[in-house]
């Protein structure tokens, strides 16, 4: 009764849900973090772009990129304190998810890969 007294809502959301106002979200920092992220995650194989011969850039970029979610899988784990492996495992299956789902939708528009 005494939690309600005031603001039954805010109670409930507080005690029961675990909503806080210094847990809540934060929508710029998850931006900027998510624009950190992925601006990191690319330099490397921005990198295999720059470095590699022009008749590897292919496979060096898709090479480099899987190495890429690998390590930054298991960085990623590391941190959290979970497996390292599956971590790595997970991050480097969908990434490669990814990379073919978005070659066959260029596929559909006849985009050749470079």
């Amino acid at each position: 009764v005494q939690l309600t007294a005031k603001n039954a809502l805010e109670a409930h959301a507080r005690d029961e849900i675990g909503i806080h106002d210094n847990t809540a979200a934060k929508p710029l920092l998850a931006a900027g973090s998510s624009a950190a992220a992925f601006s990191l995650g690319a330099l490397l194989p921005m990198f295999s772009i720059l470095l590699s011969p022009e008749q590897y850039v292919t496979a060096a970029v898709m090479a480099v990129g899987v190495l890429s979610l690998a390590l930054l899988g298991a960085i990623s784990s590391y941190f959290a304190g979970t497996s390292m492996l599956k971590g790595s495992f997970r991050v480097t299956a969908w990434g490669i998810a990814a990379m073919l789902f978005a070659s066959w939708i260029g596929s559909l528009f006849d985009v050749a890969p470079v």
